[in-house]
């Protein structure tokens, strides 16, 4: 319902030949708006729609609300809540149980892929004065010594160096799969 008050026929959730089907599926789109990849621009073109590239429009809250889903559970909130609502207070002295607290200055990050969801992740931990690192076949020396991160060769060094792994990498035939 939401879709039809807008001037798009279709949305696609998939890529490669899953959206190029569902575009040359009939109907009369003007515009197509897709959410993650893989329209068929050619066909697109030869019926005239109108592509729109929506993929960076929440990019800013995502990287957010990775910081805050890390500091979360860097400070074990989700258990420190619980303990509060039960009527409890985490005092290790109470409950004989040692904070297991870290903090992010203290925290390896590693960013598995350095697209804008992970560029604004970095900018925003970067004033805790975490070490960063990054995995992105596409990212020159250049932006790493810009951006102040450590380039590692793999997705297996970058895991093994690090405290905290955030992925943002996007779903395309090469990338799923990548971590099991």
């Amino acid at each position: 319902a939401y879709f039809a008050e807008l001037d798009t026929d279709m949305t696609s959730r998939g890529f490669g030949t899953e959206a190029a089907a569902t575009l040359t599926g009939g109907g009369t789109a003007t515009k197509v708006t897709p959410l993650v990849v893989g329209i068929d621009l050619d066909e697109a073109t030869r019926r005239g729609i109108t592509v729109v590239d929506t993929s960076r429009t929440m990019t800013w809250s995502v990287a957010e609300f990775g910081v805050a889903i890390t500091l979360a559970l860097l400070r074990d909130i989700p258990d420190q809540i619980a303990a509060v609502r039960d009527g409890g207070w985490p005092d290790s002295g109470m409950t004989g149980r040692p904070y297991l607290f870290r903090d992010l200055a203290d925290c390896r990050v590693g960013l598995a892929g350095y697209g804008s969801i992970n560029r604004h992740y970095r900018r925003f931990v970067a004033p805790y004065g975490c070490a960063v690192s990054v995995f992105d076949p596409f990212v020159g020396d250049d932006v790493g010594e810009a951006d102040s991160v450590t380039l590692v060769d793999s997705l297996v060094d970058l895991a093994r160096g690090s405290d905290i792994l955030v992925v943002a990498i996007p779903p395309t035939p090469s990338t799923l799969g990548v971590i099991d």
